[in-house]
């Protein structure tokens, strides 16, 4: 399994064609990012009409910014908003073109669950330490750890 390298960014770099040094290491607008995503999204920020219009980046340290609230993502990989939210976001940052990703990505959580599933049944092993290794190394795909400590 490869592992794809995720990083800090900063959201709101850019607000009326000025930066906010003030936001730079504030807690609410970094955002854990990877690469692609991060390049896609440089300095691009809504327009007053497209705020108004629901059009903004999606903020996960908001209630209402968990993704699933604003894409779904089918098991072929397929991408589709369910808001001016998740149209905005998934849009400036093309993510319909990371199915690759998101095919792997729900393949990695039906082998967690069988991984899950054989690890129920197996006593302390050799084998059972193998497959908490693989299923630490597959949570990790899926969720990458925020800090490597």
């Amino acid at each position: 399994m490869s592992k794809r390298i995720f990083r800090l960014t900063t959201i709101a770099r850019v607000t009326a064609n000025m930066r906010v040094p003030d936001l730079e290491n504030d807690y609410t607008n970094l955002y854990w990012s990877c690469g692609v995503c991060n390049q896609r999204k440089s300095s691009t920020w809504p327009s007053p009409e497209q705020e108004a219009a629901g059009q903004k980046w999606i903020d996960p340290c908001e209630p209402w910014g968990d993704h699933d609230l604003h894409w779904q993502i089918s098991p072929e990989g397929e991408i589709s908003w369910l808001t001016p939210i998740g149209e905005y976001t998934v849009r400036k940052l093309r993510l319909c073109t990371l199915k690759r990703h998101w095919q792997n990505l729900h393949r990695w959580k039906i082998q967690r669950e069988e991984l899950k599933r054989r690890l129920s049944k197996l006593s302390l092993s050799e084998e059972r330490r193998s497959v908490e290794q693989a299923l630490t190394e597959l949570e990790e795909l899926i969720e990458p750890p925020i800090f490597d400590l």
